[in-house]
């Protein structure tokens, strides 16, 4: 009934929709085309520290098929987080965020994430019982103040956790009890479509993991890449020829161009949902260009590689 209370009170609020807050959710993967990320925290737009977090993301939606569409630097400040959640959650699939969770001052991602949702706070039985857990401690009474802040979640907040793994073998159950039990599973906050992960890029990196390969299905992304030993200059017109063919089937073009080498390269990345499509575009685009000028040919559209040198 406390259930069914929330949720008609949801509706009649226009509040966002999470999950019981009393239950955790196992995997149940959904289909992801598009995502925002919002890094959060005054640190990053001083340049105190660089934003490593949002690549990660990035590289790691990509493998499944997953297109990030805006990616959104914040200041600690209530009401720009809350105006960007607002606006990310309407607009994309996911919302991730990283930063501004945590028990002091300038932690304010959650009450802002609540508020975009229509949503108010309030403590969250289940967390207080992973963080009693985790404090060792037998009553949520003798957690400090600071430690309880951080189960005060979004009223309809959903705590994920990835599903468990599959038995292992009789010979390495006693391995494998006490690796479980020495290594506790800390839950993915989500609420509505918004992922909240810590800005720590150790932590954040692991929720990124779990959310990737236990919440997400793949969809996949087939990728070739051209490398030449031109100036861009000289390959804007075969380059345009095949965009103008290709582009309106669902193949997608890019041209990298690297300078400060001893001689001139491009790199061009061509990607698609099918891959007969990607290699249709990379033999037609080929066959515009002077077989002279290409260095490497390959899959994949990593501009790290420095293939053609």
């Amino acid at each position: 009934a406390a259930v069914a209370t929330a949720a008609a009170g949801a509706a009649a609020t226009g509040a966002v929709e999470c999950a019981p807050a009393s239950k955790s959710s196992h995997s149940d993967k959904a289909d992801v085309k598009t995502a925002g990320l919002i890094i959060i925290g005054d640190e990053i737009l001083k340049g105190k520290t660089s934003d490593t977090n949002s690549l990660y993301a990035a590289r790691r939606l990509r493998e499944r098929g997953v297109s990030v569409q805006r990616i959104s630097v914040l200041s600690d400040a209530h009401a720009d987080i809350e105006a960007e959640v607002r606006v990310q959650a309407a607009k994309f699939d996911i919302v991730i965020t990283s930063g501004g969770v945590g028990p002091t001052h300038d932690d304010i991602t959650i009450k802002a994430v609540a508020a975009a949702l229509g949503q108010g706070v309030s403590e969250n039985e289940e967390m207080i019982g992973k963080l009693q857990e985790a404090y060792g401690v037998a009553t949520k009474e003798e957690l400090s103040d600071g430690q309880r802040k951080m189960a005060l979640l979004p009223d309809l907040a959903r705590l994920r956790v990835p599903p468990p793994p599959p038995p292992p073998p009789a010979a390495a159950a006693a391995a494998a009890a006490l690796t479980t039990e020495t290594k506790k599973v800390w839950p993915v906050l989500m609420c509505g479509n918004v992922y909240v992960l810590p800005g720590v890029p150790s932590f954040f990196e692991q929720k990124m993991d779990t959310i990737v390969d236990h919440f997400l299905n793949h969809s996949p992304i087939y990728t070739r890449k051209i490398v030449l030993g031109v100036d861009e200059v000289e390959i804007v017109e075969p380059l345009n020829r095949a965009v103008a063919e290709y582009e309106k089937q669902g193949c997608v073009f890019g041209s990298y161009p690297f300078y400060g080498e001893a001689c001139p390269r491009v790199v061009i990345t061509l990607e698609s949902a099918e891959e007969a499509m990607v290699e249709a575009a990379k033999e037609f685009l080929l066959g515009c260009i002077p077989p002279g000028a290409v260095l490497h040919v390959g899959e994949g559209d990593d501009l790290r590689g420095r293939e053609g040198e």
